[in-house]
């Protein structure tokens, strides 16, 4: 059991360091203090726009170097503890475990964020549903996948607005 905590461990590791060098937490902190120099300035506030989307990259910015950090401290710490521990020690290799299973979720949150941290990522998205050939089936079908999709995206905290639906005759959407 602690070479397989010890094996998943260094899994999490390699993908963790993918998710920091993309992410370059030195240019973050860079950035961070170079927006915090421009918010001091007397006249930021002026043009209201500009220190709104600079507010909300600086939140970025914030948000992302904090779980980087956080990230790093119990990986480093989990890693202490398994190589002091002993495989008579269950109670220790539950706990293990369950810092594992944990970290897992931050680690793939932060890789989705280094994948879409372009500038156009963060923009709306349009998603057509269309039932096609298939009659009812086809109609009652599309519209379960509008439910499905619907429900997916509000449970990841996505703002959802149906723009144009056209239901059909019998059941379901056209």
């Amino acid at each position: 059991m602690l070479a397989d905590i010890k094996e998943k461990l260094e899994l999490l590791k390699e993908k963790f360091e993918d998710v920091k060098v993309t992410f370059n937490p030195q240019a973050l902190k860079e950035e961070l203090e170079k927006i915090d120099r421009s918010m001091s300035s007397a006249d930021f506030w002026n043009d209201q726009e500009k220190a709104k989307s600079i507010t909300q990259r600086r939140r970025w910015l914030e948000e992302n170097l904090s779980n980087i950090q956080t990230i790093e401290k119990t990986l480093r710490d989990v890693e202490e503890l398994a190589q002091v521990t002993q495989e008579e020690d269950l109670e220790t290799l539950q706990m293990l475990l369950e810092e594992i299973q944990g970290i897992e979720k931050p680690i793939k949150e932060l890789e989705i964020k280094a994948f879409l941290s372009e500038e156009m990522d963060s923009k709306n998205a349009y998603l057509t549903i269309q039932a096609g050939a298939g009659g009812v089936e086809a109609c009652d079908w599309a519209s379960m996948l509008l439910r499905m999709y619907k429900r997916w995206a509000e449970r990841h905290g996505y703002e959802v607005e149906v723009v144009d639906i056209n239901p059909d005759d019998v059941a379901g959407i056209k």
